[in-house]
């Protein structure tokens, strides 16, 4: 609460009392006594119930990390109706095993993403760049067709997941980390196919200059996923781990 609302409500319950002892009767009280005592009543009332909300929505806007107001939206509950004006208060909603399975789903192949990724860019291709040009190359090209048909599915099926448990009422955490992982997919095409094309073009100097320049150009491309499978898979288990 500022210094300025503390002032505010001081200040006006100070006002409040003035006037509550002006009305206290010195001689037997009239209809206009008790028409002014019950308005008066009536004004406490309402200033207590303004400082009420105003205590609630201090409260409700005090700043917290990203991190827990997706979790805080992994489960939004079911409104229950006020009772004696109070303010609405939320059931936390118990998770179905067909969400269950989904987040595991999600999690577990985006998790597989992010390691394969890792992988080749730490070890698999700097350990390939060590070979001649014309090795690296010729090792480059069988890895890259084995790795597509592992890696496509699982940033497939991770999108999937991670979106049916975020119609399934997971909160939009789920919905964000599954768009994550499945950028990789669009990217892929967009940012990495043309030089692949380029690096399996027939009649390519395996051991040119260019072709080592590619491959090195691709390695930092494939970083790119790399980032974003390994995000979309932390910010999955952040969430199955608050859920």
């Amino acid at each position: 609460m500022s210094s300025r609302a503390r002032l505010h409500t001081n200040q006006t319950r100070r006002q409040l009392g003035d006037e509550l002892r002006k009305l206290r009767p010195c001689h037997p009280p009239t209809d206009h006594d008790h028409s002014d005592c019950i308005d008066a009543m009536d004004r406490k009332h309402i200033f207590c119930q303004v400082d009420s909300n105003r205590r609630h929505y201090a409260h409700e806007t005090s700043p917290l990390p990203l991190l827990k107001r997706l979790r805080s939206q992994t489960n939004p509950g079911t409104a229950v109706p006020p009772r004696d004006g109070k303010s609405l208060t939320f059931v936390r909603v118990q998770e179905t095993p067909m969400r269950v399975l989904l987040e595991f789903i999600a999690t577990f192949t985006a998790a597989m993403f992010a390691g394969a990724a890792l992988y080749i860019n730490v070890a698999e291709h700097p350990a390939r760049m060590e070979l001649d040009t014309k090795f690296a190359a010729a090792q480059w090209a069988p890895s890259y067709r084995r790795a597509t048909w592992m890696q496509a599915p699982l940033a497939l099926f991770s999108l999937v997941a991670g979106l049916g448990s975020w119609l399934l009422g997971g909160g939009l955490g789920w919905a964000f980390a599954a768009l994550l992982i499945g950028s990789v997919v669009p990217f892929t095409f967009i940012g990495i196919m043309p030089t692949n094309k380029a690096l399996l073009a027939p009649g390519r100097d395996p051991s040119s200059a260019e072709t080592r320049s590619l491959l090195e150009h691709w390695a930092k491309l494939h970083a790119v996923r790399t980032v974003l499978s390994v995000a979309a898979s932390f910010l999955y288990v952040g969430l199955a781990l608050g859920s």
